[in-house]
């Protein structure tokens, strides 16, 4: 699963290079990452075609890609989707799709452009022990846009200021996880307790990472690297990759910019919350600043920790789940 695992790596904006960083405490709480991890060589991805848009593409109501912005041509992109996929059923997918911006924090007010184009498709892949990746399976691909070679077509749902289009798919994976799934529904919280609660948790991590305490924050989100070693069918060489990294990302000698301009977003059907920026739409507010020496100088470097919350069943503390 080489192939995926760079593909999977990259979408967090890690390094999948070793790290010859060593923390024996850090290695002791993730010691176990590796159990239960059933060896697999097939994985799920989201191809997206998107144009003239900004966008959010999410799985089980879990946000899996997204850009806000004015493209200049047609992007795409293949996601790893697996960490999203709790066990096997019928998974739903939903697009959103809003008007490119106008600028940095403002859409654009006449409506999504009459260019604008939205694709998805979900598909299986197999990854080879030689590189090569075969499909096992191929969703219905979901298609808006104008009609081919109708110059004068329209998107169909163009000058609207929002719309959403939702599907689903069946998936089999060789695993079964907890998740979200019976964490307590936070929709029928009170809105204003909760976002002082979340925000309060994102300025905790942010000391944490300030002061380097990476003991305290691979306890903190020990769950999350397991399901997500479960869910990648991590080797123990992976596993190893994952440790150096997360000391490596979140190890780093960081400026962290203030914990401001945030709202109160929702996931997993009312039982996932994160806190986003909404002056640089959709981002984290959690973002470290720092110089990194490269090719005989120091450049200005950004680390981005993007983390989303749960409460567990019985408990009265927001954890992170993702």
């Amino acid at each position: 699963m080489t192939t995926y695992k760079i593909i999977f790596l990259c979408f967090l904006g890690l390094s999948v290079a070793c790290n010859s960083q060593v923390n024996p405490e850090v290695q002791e709480i993730f010691s176990n990452l590796g159990e239960n991890v059933i060896a697999n060589d097939e994985a799920y991805n989201a191809n997206i075609w998107i144009g003239a848009c900004s966008y959010e593409v999410l799985i089980n109501d879990m946000r899996v890609d997204y850009f806000f912005g004015r493209l200049n041509g047609t992007i795409s992109g293949s996601i790893p989707i697996n960490p999203y996929i709790l066990k096997t059923g019928w998974q739903t997918w939903t697009i959103r799709v809003y008007p490119e911006w106008k600028d940095r924090s403002f859409f654009d007010t006449n409506g999504i452009s009459e260019g604008a184009l939205v694709e998805l498709q979900i598909n299986k892949y197999k990854y080879k022990p030689n590189g090569d990746v075969e499909t096992l399976y191929e969703s219905e691909k979901f298609e808006r846009k104008k009609p081919e070679g109708d110059y004068d077509a329209k998107f169909p749902d163009a000058g609207k200021p929002y719309v959403e289009y939702k599907g689903k798919f069946y998936a089999e994976v060789p695993y079964e996880l907890e998740g979200w799934s019976n964490s307590q529904d936070l929709s029928k919280e009170d809105k204003d307790e909760l976002f002082e609660e979340l925000l309060k948790e994102y300025n905790t991590y942010r000391d944490l990472i300030t002061n380097k305490e990476l003991p305290e924050i691979a306890r903190n989100i020990h769950k999350m690297k397991k399901e997500r070693a479960i869910t990648n069918s991590d080797s123990n060489e992976e596993v190893q990759e994952t440790i150096a990294n997360f000391i490596k990302l979140w190890g780093q000698d960081m400026t962290m910019y203030p914990i401001e301009n945030v709202a109160l977003k929702m996931y997993g059907n009312g039982k996932v919350v994160a806190l986003e920026r909404f002056d640089v739409r959709g981002e984290t507010p959690l973002i470290g600043q720092y110089w990194l020496e490269k090719d005989g100088g120091k450049h200005d470097t950004a680390n981005v920790f993007s983390l989303y919350f749960h409460r567990p069943k019985g408990s009265s503390k927001l954890e992170v789940i993702r």
